[in-house]
């Protein structure tokens, strides 16, 4: 094959790859919580002990996991295993939970375990059942239970054994003992419905004091963020809140994807034609007005100088388009725009030293890009100890 053919080759299965994974739920497969523990009873005598929690659910023919990735820092949200549309929160996974009890005492100590019923059990949305086994050296006992979870909930999991070796404890359960438990808070995620294409705009008034009275200064800002998803919809990449993810992507694909929008900005005066009072932007080192893309103030002639906004007309409003291109292996899009300037009966006119005429209105969003990671390589497997003959 050509050069030219085999990058038209790789660009088909790029875009088969990237919309595959937007049909599938944006969720992976996040391996087992397994928790290993070594119990020294001080005498010689050491219990090897593991419990495993895992959760499984079927959607559209793939099987994921519902256990949420490595707990976060104390403090910090727990990580989804699901991200779900609002329209789909009354909605329920049929989740498969699976425990294991297992003993890992190996050849140099070919001990069993006997598990204290009134200590051993696992906890399935805060009821806890009891076991009793006796497990064998290389055993793993296991626990399968079949449950419906409510979407967009989070849903704690929880596995204990305690025990003993009773080969050894000569009567004394402390002089032998093991154990081992996890516990894992596992959360699926709403996502907010994207607003489409929606102007976010700020009404600002702000008041001066004066000799003889009290200055108000009418002004809004305004943005709006828009671009075209996959099937041809114009979505927004801000929302209501200050900080809105606007879009997912699977962290190993996000090289791939680049979005492309459209960003609009405005600035007005709304004091009125009545008024005569036109604002005029500051332009100096510390106070200015601006329409900003990431840390980047853009330059737009006429914002700032002396081309005031006029109270009537068609320079009432000052408007500015911007079209940058968002690469979605970056979280983080902040925009913002600023009025800030004072007023006076024209553009030609010199506002008197010390005159209390102040007009200021300022709007911030961050538009976010999730990344969710790829399904982690499953690790070897430890076989199990054969017990002794």
């Amino acid at each position: 094959l050509s050069l030219v053919a085999t990058e038209k080759i790789m660009r088909i299965l790029t875009s088969i790859l990237l919309g595959i994974a937007t049909l599938l739920p944006t969720s992976v497969l996040a391996a087992p919580v397994i928790s290993s523990n070594i119990e020294d009873s001080g005498n010689g005598n050491i219990c090897t002990s593991e419990v495993v929690i895992d959760c499984t659910f079927t959607e559209n023919g793939v099987e994921f996991s519902c256990i949420s990735d490595s707990p976060p820092p104390t403090g910090k949200p727990v990580p989804p295993f699901l991200y779900v549309p609002a329209a789909d929160c009354n909605e329920s996974i049929t989740a498969t939970v699976t425990f294991q009890m297992c003993n890992r005492n190996d050849n140099t100590n070919n001990q069993a375990i006997k598990l204290r019923e009134d200590r051993s059990y696992y906890t399935i949305e805060g009821v806890n059942t009891n076991v009793d086994f006796t497990i064998l050296p290389g055993e793993c006992k296991t626990m399968t239970r079949v449950v419906e979870y409510q979407k967009c909930k989070v849903f704690p999991l929880y596995v204990q054994m305690d025990g003993f070796m009773p080969g050894l404890n000569n009567n004394n359960n402390d002089k032998a003992y093991c154990y081992a438990s996890a516990f894992r808070k596992n959360k699926s995620k709403k996502i907010k419905p994207n607003p489409g294409s929606t102007v976010y705009t700020k009404q600002c008034e702000e008041k001066s004091m004066i000799t003889d009275g009290v200055n108000v200064c009418n002004t809004s800002v305004s943005m709006q963020c828009e671009y075209e998803d996959d099937n041809g919809v114009s979505q927004s990449c801000i929302g209501p809140e200050r900080d809105y993810i606007f879009t997912s992507v699977r962290e190993d694909l996000c090289q791939d994807k680049k979005i492309y929008p459209t960003i609009t900005y405005t600035m007005c005066n709304e004091n009125g034609a009545n008024s005569k009072k036109t604002v005029t932007n500051f332009n100096n080192a510390g106070r200015y007005s601006f329409f900003k893309w990431k840390n980047e103030k853009l330059t737009v002639p006429g914002i700032s100088g002396l081309g005031g906004l006029a109270p009537s007309g068609d320079t009432q409003c000052q408007t500015f388009t911007y079209k940058p291109t968002i690469d979605t292996c970056r979280k983080n899009w902040p925009l913002s725009v600023k009025l800030e300037g004072n007023m006076r009966k024209s553009p030609a006119d010199v506002v008197t030293p010390g005159t209390n005429s102040f007009c200021y209105c300022y709007l911030f969003k961050k538009a976010i890009v999730h990344k969710y990671p790829k399904p982690p390589v499953p690790g070897p497997v430890t076989p199990p100890v054969a017990p002794p003959v």
